[in-house]
């Protein structure tokens, strides 16, 4: 816990060196090789040390938000990926930083069962069990809609700046490797254009409408 003298020291530091001080400690917590568990443990602390640190951790704790079948989770883990991106937008990104990214979205794509299991059950009269099956919460769907939906809206908004020629092909590739499953399995299963294709329609969208 923090003292009171610490405290003090904190709120007197000038508003931009602060931000300075906090932008540089979550570019070494990034940085750093470490356990998944320990990743997620130093970053919380940090994050809660002082309003500077609180807003500079945003990618992770928008990353970190929910759990993995909380109806919010994609479009948190989305948002948090994109501005983890555009914070480091030609640094490499760390390993550590990149397993935490494909970890959660991994744990949040449960198994997909859209246009397999419905068809199974129309095909033997069950038609009932197939109403079920469709209307069925998909957390893969989920992530595509945050793919598309909630990235056209972030930079429609405002809330992150239209990327540059370069970064945007980095954030093409790297939400393709991310979000990997929803690809292998939502998306095979309904013979739908790829991942990669789908954030280059959003940020057509986008193109025309900024």
């Amino acid at each position: 816990m923090r003292t009171d003298t610490e405290e003090a020291l904190w709120a007197s530091l000038p508003e931009e060196l602060a931000k300075k001080i906090a932008n540089h400690a979550f570019d070494a917590w990034a940085g750093r090789h470490r356990t998944y568990a320990t990743l997620e443990r130093d970053g919380w602390a940090m994050a809660h040390l002082n309003r500077a640190f609180f807003d500079a951790f945003l990618p992770m704790r928008l990353m970190l938000r929910h759990g993995p079948k909380h109806p919010h989770r994609a479009f948190c883990l989305v948002e948090g990926v994109l501005r983890f991106l555009h914070s480091r937008p030609v640094v490499p990104i760390p390993t550590s930083i990149y397993c935490l990214m494909y970890c959660e979205a991994y744990r949040s794509c449960e198994g997909c069962e859209c246009g397999l299991e419905d068809v199974t059950n129309r095909t033997i009269g069950n038609y009932k069990q197939a109403w079920k099956t469709i209307r069925k919460r998909c957390t893969q769907k989920n992530m595509l809609h945050a793919l598309t939906y909630w990235l056209i809206h972030l930079y429609t908004s405002g809330e992150l700046p239209k990327p540059t020629p370069s970064e945007r092909k980095r954030i093409l590739h790297v939400l393709g490797a991310v979000f990997h499953y929803v690809e292998r399995y939502h998306v095979k299963h309904l013979n739908l254009p790829s991942v990669r294709q789908h954030v280059e329609q959003a940020y057509a969208v986008v193109d025309a409408l900024c």
